[in-house]
Order: C-alpha cells, then sequence, then structure tokens
C-alpha cells in the first residue's frame, strides 16, 4: 500500500473512496477500501471487482489491482476526470446519457443493477 499516496477523501459509505498517485508510474488511481470487519462492504467490494473485471474497461473504470492488509481490502482502479454537467450544450448532454443507458443496459445483462446514479 506504500505505492500508493492517499490525495483526497472522495466519499465514505460501505467503502471508503480516495483519489491517490502511484508514485511508481505517476498515475492518479481511484482507492475503494472496504474494512473486512465490514461484511457487507466486502461483499460489495467482491462484486464491484467481479463486475469491473467482466466490463473490462469498456465504458468502465479498468481494475489495476485487489490488495488486502491485515485489516481492510482495497480497490484500486483507473481514475477517469468528469466534467460537470452544466458546462455540455444540450446535444453533449443527450449523448452522455445515452451512453449511459448503454452501460447501464450492459450491467443489467450481466445480472447486476445498478443504483447509484450521479449527475
Amino acid at each position: 500500500m506504500n505505492r500508493y499516496r492517499r490525495l483526497k477523501v472522495l466519499g465514505c459509505n460501505l467503502c471508503c473512496t480516495e483519489l491517490a498517485r502511484d508514485e511508481e508510474t505517476g498515475r492518479l488511481v481511484i482507492l475503494r477500501q472496504a474494512r473486512k470487519s465490514d461484511i457487507l462492504a466486502c461483499r460489495q467490494s467482491a462484486r464491484e471487482a467481479d463486475l469491473l473485471l467482466k466490463l473490462k474497461g469498456r465504458n468502465a473504470p479498468c481494475l489495476y489491482e485487489c490488495l488486502e492488509t491485515e485489516t481492510e481490502r482495497v480497490l484500486v482502479e483507473e481514475y477517469i476526470q468528469g466534467t460537470p454537467a452544466g458546462g455540455l450544450s444540450r446535444a453533449q448532454k443527450r449523448r452522455v446519457l445515452q451512453e449511459a443507458a448503454r452501460i447501464l443496459e450492459r450491467i443489467h445483462h450481466l445480472g447486476y443493477l445498478y443504483l447509484d446514479l450521479k449527475e
């Protein structure tokens, strides 16, 4: 875990999500950490890893690695820089929504239901 320098906490629910820098490659990554003592968080983390591996980076972040320490499980994912929707034209917003619908359809066909949509 020393390979990743934590930069910013992005959110914490079941899993804690942080922006970090991979000190070996210099690239920004996302760390999703679940406490091993939290069975629900570990299950969610395992399902997310399974889904990301099935999506194979097509319109989804790549899963770089899965790590374990004594107390936590960590998914290391590709960081994808977002753009605020307010700065997009109507046509651009429509294309983004159409692409999101295609991605959600792929997720559904793989047997998952994604409920955590955000702008």
